[in-house]
């Protein structure tokens, strides 16, 4: 059950040739306050069917409160609806444990896309045949573009390689759309922390790194839209404070040692980075952001 309609979008690349070897299982959280933007990310996850092959089921679940018009969106796209329990982490944690109960084949590869998020075209099939190439791999991201509210191309994450390799002591420049985890390491490592606000991300990967390598696809798959109103980039200095005690909870006496030295670094980096999407200084990016 999935979304319809698909949508052009600044930097999409050939899709490849390979394809999963197994059915997608993508969670849409929103609160349903934003319903057009709800409306493109659903589009933009049909569209992946394109690029899929018909032995490998896409499955969208949108988890939301009783709003009937984000409701309605939902279901004119096909998607199963599922009621929000009431935190982020908990209504994407509840949709996977629906894809994995209710979806024949159970996915193999699981994700989320954010309401005002999209893929874009192919990107799930050269995301998905990362992981197919490299069976070490816990999970796989791509790059991705940041877009201003008004669909302007500001700025491309494309960090490569070695983006999970600083993630226990550097900024988290791993993007969040796009990424596709192992169904059966997921549930291994239990889903995503309910306890957190602005790193649900970065503990998350920190807690899959530990289990095996982050594959990387080395073309744009989806966009993030920037913009004042997310969390993440209104509250900074709860961002920052909350990543760097996710960091030191996953850190070693070294690795906390390192995190006193690199931090006033990394707010600095963070704070150079969002100058350059916003075009304005003082406003830093949070070092737990994975966008």
């Amino acid at each position: 059950m999935t979304g319809a309609g698909g949508a052009a979008t600044p930097g999409a690349a050939t899709p490849g040739a390979a394809t999963p070897a197994a059915g997608i299982g993508i969670v849409v959280p929103t609160l349903g306050r934003r319903v057009p933007a709800l409306g493109r990310a659903l589009a933009s996850l049909t569209a992946q069917r394109t690029t899929l092959p018909a032995d490998c089921p896409l499955t969208v679940v949108v988890v939301v409160p009783p709003q009937p018009e984000a409701r309605a969106v939902a279901t004119a796209a096909g998607a199963a609806i599922l009621d929000d329990p009431g935190s982020f982490a908990g209504a994407i944690n509840a949709g996977i444990a629906w894809l994995r109960q209710h979806t024949t084949p159970e996915p193999a590869y699981v994700g989320w896309l954010n309401d005002d998020d999209e893929l874009l075209p192919g990107a799930l099939s050269r995301v998905a045949a990362r992981l197919d190439a490299d069976a070490r791999a816990v999970a796989a991201f791509g790059q991705c573009w940041y877009v201003g509210a008004d669909d302007r191309p500001l700025w491309l994450s494309a960090y490569g390689r070695w983006a999970p390799s600083i993630l226990g002591w550097g900024p988290d420049l791993v993007p969040q759309p796009g990424l596709l985890i192992r169904a059966a390491q997921w549930q291994r490592i239990g889903g995503l922390a309910d306890d957190l606000h602005f790193a649900i991300d970065l503990d998350l990967l920190l807690r899959l790194r530990r289990r095996g390598g982050l594959a990387y696809e080395p073309t744009p798959v989806a966009r993030f839209r920037w913009q004042e109103g997310t969390k993440s980039v209104s509250e900074r200095h709860d961002a920052l404070q909350e990543a760097t005690r996710v960091k030191r909870a996953h850190a070693g006496a070294v690795g906390r040692l390192v995190l006193t030295a690199t931090e006033p670094v990394v707010r600095w980096a963070s704070h150079r980075a969002a100058g350059r999407l916003t075009g304005t200084r003082g406003t830093p990016l949070p070092a737990g952001s994975s966008r």
